[in-house]
């Protein structure tokens, strides 16, 4: 049977997603998730009583109450969902009919342009400027219902000057969609900004500075009016009542952010002398990752760094990245073990 005919036609043109499958024996440096070990709040969570054999709240409010406490918002201006990548997937679906322009400044998360090809978005992928800066100007020709920017940036790692994301929010008569994924690392945060943009929803995730990726919990702000929209495409009970208990007790203890914060500013420089030394060049950065020009034998480093059981990220689709690696900056251990996997390459 040829099923073929059957498919939405926008499935027909789609690929799964590229997402390396995980290994306890690998040093996973693909997916900018945090090294620094698990995070108190999962054992924290474990020890207390946690009713599973019950649904959750069908939008996560207890999280969603703890959430806006957190940032000084009201619980109505807070969405939960199974992390930041379905919350992406619900604006698409909220904001776009079949047509509708979605601008996406690139190179950046693949999802972004994922998402809108599957909902028959036609897609406006405006490049980044030199320096992988903003072109605002660009952005809002587009003219796009959604428009997604993420900041800092994946994989070039730089955050956006606030005067440019500004710019783009006051200019737009569409959706921006900020990704703060990464804020927590260079102390961004439009996300306490919201109520001053009546078309701005910010993006944040457990997943990064509070080392919690496998739970898949993220979660997006924005005025009450826009939330209750979003809400109206999303899927009920798509976050588990444990990950929802545990994203809460890491809210409640910064500690581990903070470390995972300090960790990082100390070894972004030291890894960066030391590729630098090597002859590599490492792109400032203001996340948990960097990324990384080669040149030619980047694909030949990326397979010897396979072979030593480190896994980072190949940038093969153009914008100007080939050539190019992703790494996330771990512990010293970990960086030490890069940094000498490719010294042991270049010999």
């Amino acid at each position: 049977m040829d099923i073929d005919p059957l498919l939405r036609k926008s499935v027909l043109g789609l690929r799964p997603l590229d997402v390396p499958a995980s290994s306890p024996d690998i040093l996973r440096l693909d997916g900018n998730t945090n090294l620094l070990g698990p995070n108190p709040a999962i054992r924290r969570a474990l020890e207390k009583e946690a009713d599973v054999a019950h649904y959750p709240s069908a939008f996560h409010d207890e999280l969603r109450a703890a959430l806006a406490v957190h940032y000084g918002l009201e619980t109505g201006e807070i969405l939960v969902g199974a992390g930041a990548d379905e919350l992406i997937d619900v604006a698409v679906r909220t904001f776009t009919n079949p047509g509708d322009a979605v601008a996406v400044a690139v190179p950046t998360f693949e999802l972004y342009g994922f998402c809108a090809r599957l909902e028959q978005a036609r897609l406006v992928e405006v490049p980044l400027n030199p320096g992988f800066t903003l072109d605002v100007d660009a952005l809002l020709r587009a003219e796009a219902n959604l428009t997604f920017v993420a900041s800092p940036n994946n994989p070039t790692g730089n955050a956006h000057p606030a005067p440019q994301i500004e710019r783009l929010l006051k200019g737009s008569a569409g959706i921006v969609v900020l990704d703060e994924a990464y804020a927590e690392y260079c102390g961004q945060d439009f996300l306490r900004r919201v109520r001053q943009f009546e078309n701005l929803i910010v993006l944040r995730t457990f997943s990064k500075a509070h080392g919690l990726a496998g739970l898949r919990v993220g979660y997006a702000a924005a005025r009450q009016v826009i939330v209750e929209r979003l809400a109206r495409a999303k899927l009920p009970f798509t976050v588990s009542a444990l990950s929802e208990r545990i994203a809460i007790e890491a809210l409640r203890d910064p500690d581990h952010v903070r470390r995972s914060r300090e960790s990082a500013s100390v070894e972004k420089p030291w890894l960066t002398e030391r590729l630098s030394a090597l002859g590599l060049h490492p792109y400032p950065t203001d996340a948990n990752f960097m990324l990384v020009r080669v040149g030619p034998r980047c694909a030949a480093l990326v397979q010897h760094l396979d072979g030593k059981r480190i896994r980072v990220r190949a940038m093969f689709k153009g914008h100007g990245l080939e050539g190019c690696f992703r790494a996330t900056i771990g512990l010293r251990e970990h960086n030490e073990r890069l940094a000498s996997a490719i010294a042991d390459f270049l010999r």
